[in-house]
């Protein structure tokens, strides 16, 4: 069996002879606490100081300055003229970071276990030791090295499909209005609603959730503030137009019963997940992944990131900071398993979103819903401003994007009278 130090050498032995193998490397090694040799630890780090003075190394220079750190030429040699397999810099990695992770998960699991006999909180324990596994899964987030012929070669492939007519493969919102300056929410996005308290964006989330739904595209929701049952309900009433107040008073007629029942009833069949409660960040990256990998998720919901937990492993002195690892581990989520995140954002009286800093950082498309208007408007149907803002394609200012607002309902419908090209 292939010992810790002899994969540690191998990989140092490639990187000695094949320097332009380095950058590849270095996506995953990204520290020397990954090597337990301290003569593979001290070489390591000199290749890493000479390309960083340098821009590249050579084995004579890494030598030379191996030797002024105090590491024996003989130790250098023997490393560099090792027989590992070259050309494989990428296989020996994964075994280096596999090792890596297997001690970092064995020390995080003991830790955790003298932390309750210590007497700590359960839950507290559980958040550090969650905390200290999320790090250990980054190190395999690395990502592949690409290079431009290839990545050339797929956008070419991309685009005879959309000539052909193709679609692409992206989650719509359901309402032609956004639809068409958007393209939909893309694999990987982090796709926020930013809104003030009671003016329709759980609603909206709740719609976007149904739509996709109905095309067979699978959602998680993560409610904080209403349960599974409530958020079911409040579904059902807005697509029947059956009234809030005439359903818990008991005062529906025997038609709108069934009405009731009959549209509630088709729920059963749709691939709609919901979750209520406190989550942390972690909580929600970990949990998703199972339901992800089980159901095969195509959206993720989150209501709201206000009142989402930051990691209590990693004490933050503001919330804004807080509010940033929280839309950071969101956009990690959805960059990792390649599905756009839908989160939800109060705003403050300037329609900026709170903590807007934090969460503009990360996300990839933003809709601020402008609630002035309506607040003037007596009629039922009311036109309501819609700002975008992408990280790539056109934003829409005050006036250049709207949705109707149905007051009856608390509904969101086309503002143009044409059917959803993603239907």
């Amino acid at each position: 069996m292939t010992t810790q130090v002899e994969v540690e050498r191998v990989v140092l032995s490639e990187l000695l002879n094949n320097p332009e193998c380095y950058l590849e490397a270095r996506q995953l090694v990204r520290s020397a606490d990954m090597f337990t040799d301290p003569h593979s630890r001290k070489l390591f780090e000199t290749i890493v100081d000479e390309y960083e003075r340098n821009g590249n190394y050579s084995y004579l220079s890494v030598a030379a300055r191996a030797r002024g750190a105090g590491l024996l030429d003989s130790v250098v040699s023997e490393i560099y003229t090792l027989d590992g397999g070259f050309n494989q810099i990428g296989v020996h990695v994964r075994v280096l970071v596999d090792l890596y992770m297997t001690r970092l998960a064995t020390l995080s699991a003991t830790d955790f276990i003298e932390r309750l006999r210590a007497g700590e909180d359960v839950i507290e324990a559980m958040n550090v030791l969650e905390g200290s596994l999320s790090d250990c899964r980054r190190l395999r987030g690395g990502g592949k090295l690409s290079r431009a012929c290839d990545i050339v070669m797929e956008l070419l492939e991309d685009a005879d499909r959309i000539r052909a007519g193709e679609r692409p493969d992206s989650t719509p919102f359901g309402w032609v209005d956004i639809d068409e300056i958007t393209g939909g929410m893309e694999a990987g996005d982090l796709v926020v609603i930013a809104a003030p308290e009671k003016s329709g964006k759980t609603t909206m989330m709740l719609q976007i959730a149904l739509h996709n739904a109905r095309l067979d595209r699978p959602v998680m929701i993560y409610s904080t503030e209403m349960k599974p049952k409530a958020l079911l309900n409040r579904l059902n009433l807005l697509e029947t137009g059956l009234s809030w107040t005439g359903y818990k008073q008991g005062k529906y007629t025997d038609k709108n019963w069934e009405t009731y029942a009959a549209n509630l009833a088709k729920y059963g069949s749709l691939p709609l997940f919901i979750r209520y409660g406190n989550f942390s960040v972690l909580d929600i990256m970990a949990e998703s992944k199972y339901v992800i990998r089980k159901h095969g998720v195509k959206l993720l919901a989150v209501d709201y990131i206000q009142r989402i937990e930051g990691m209590e492993s990693r004490k933050v002195d503001t919330r804004e900071r807080e509010v940033a690892m929280i839309s950071s581990g969101l956009k990690s989520l959805a960059m990792e398993y390649n599905i756009p995140v839908l989160a939800l954002s109060q705003v403050n009286a300037d329609l900026r979103a709170r903590e807007s800093r934090a969460i503009e950082q990360d996300m990839d498309k933003m809709i601020t819903i402008d609630t002035t208007e309506r607040k003037n408007v007596t009629d039922p149907l009311c036109a309501v401003d819609l700002k975008l803002r992408q990280r790539m394609g056109p934003g829409a200012t005050a006036g250049e994007l709207k949705l109707l607002y149905d007051s009856r309902t608390g509904s969101w419908k086309n503002h143009s009278p044409v059917s959803p090209s993603f239907a």
